[in-house]
């Protein structure tokens, strides 16, 4: 009883604002509906109609505010219903969020801001608008549109192989590392690279230093003219925009993948130390984002396995600048 009555008071008020964006006439979402309160099973209901003029299905996302609508970072992956690409327009559409399984230990009275944001991104994405591709360092990069962001659907592959056993330097030329020392593999999975490699030693920066200056703005590094490394914040966002990593995943890797988003990230494993490790059963991508609570060797590195992809939100690990990680660009 005690606990029936925690969970009711777990949510008070929620707030609902409906974003809409699209790529050509806008889907219109109305007629949204929710409960006050949280059900006793620890979920929350949500009804809305959504309608476009265009097409038949749409893409929904849920997002969230604990902030009072400063960031719709908060987590809402565990979603179920009508929500996420190919949704069908019509109304009385239902979308479940299980907060209480979510969000297990958080408890007492809470405020949230949610916003349905329907868009007419096509199922397996939509290329950047005016930019269906790129040509860099001879090699060609389609791109896929993602709410506000575009992104490489391809992991970068630039610079020359170096041994594993070598470390990549600051010496004017980009240095990679492929996977089992075999070009073939960088040119599936795309180049692994150190942490200031990736950076291009930007202001100084190095696996085992700071920068000289700090760093302002979007990081280009090895990436294309007006792209860049992304951030944490960056694949936070992206986080909010598609709750189930398997809509990320490539169609050709293990496990549950559908790659809805049309982002299709391969599992292309790491180097650490003078080890390869998780080929085929893990996607590890080197962020902007630097630590510096250990020191300065480390850097934040965004991970997606068979088990993550599966579930709901993707990992963050503190990992020494050092190894070999993959390269994903985000356009300015």
């Amino acid at each position: 009883m005690n606990t029936n009555k925690t969970i009711i008071c777990f949510i008070t008020v929620l707030f609902l604002f409906v974003n809409l964006s699209a790529q050509n006439s806008n889907p219109v979402v109305t007629n949204v509906r929710f409960n006050e309160f949280i059900n006793p099973d620890g979920t929350v209901d949500i009804y809305y109609d959504v309608f476009d003029a265009e097409q038949n299905n749409v893409t929904i996302r849920l997002q969230v505010s604990n902030d009072n609508g400063d960031n719709f970072t908060f987590q809402a992956a565990n979603l179920t219903g009508d929500v996420g690409a190919n949704v069908t327009i019509g109304n009385n559409k239902h979308i479940i969020w299980n907060v209480h399984t979510e969000h297990p230990t958080m408890w007492g009275v809470n405020t949230f801001k949610m916003r349905v944001v329907a868009n007419d991104e096509t199922y397996g994405g939509s290329p950047c608008p005016g930019i269906d591709s790129l040509v860099y360092a001879g090699l060609t990069y389609h791109t896929v549109q993602i709410g506000e962001q575009c992104w490489l659907k391809e992991n970068l592959n630039v610079g020359q192989m170096r041994q594993h056993t070598s470390a990549l330097n600051n010496n004017g030329i980009f240095e990679k590392y492929c996977y089992s020392n075999l070009e073939s593999n960088c040119a599936k999975y795309g180049g692994l690279y150190s942490w200031a490699e990736a950076l291009n030693y930007q202001n100084g920066v190095t696996n085992s230093a700071p920068p000289i200056t700090p760093f302002v703005g979007n990081i280009q590094g090895i990436c294309p003219a007006e792209w860049h490394i992304p951030s944490v914040d960056e694949y936070n966002y992206l986080s909010s925009l598609e709750r189930r990593n398997h809509t990320l995943i490539d169609t050709n890797q293990a496990g549950y993948t559908t790659n809805s988003s049309g982002l299709a990230l391969k599992f292309g494993g790491e180097l650490r130390g003078a080890t390869f490790f998780r080929i085929g059963t893990e996607a590890c991508i080197w962020t902007s984002s630097g630590e510096t609570g250990f020191g300065n060797g480390y850097a934040y590195n965004f991970r997606m396995n068979q088990q993550t992809q599966i579930s709901f939100g993707f990992t963050f690990a503190i990992l020494a600048r050092s190894e070999g990680k993959s390269i994903r660009c985000i356009k300015d």
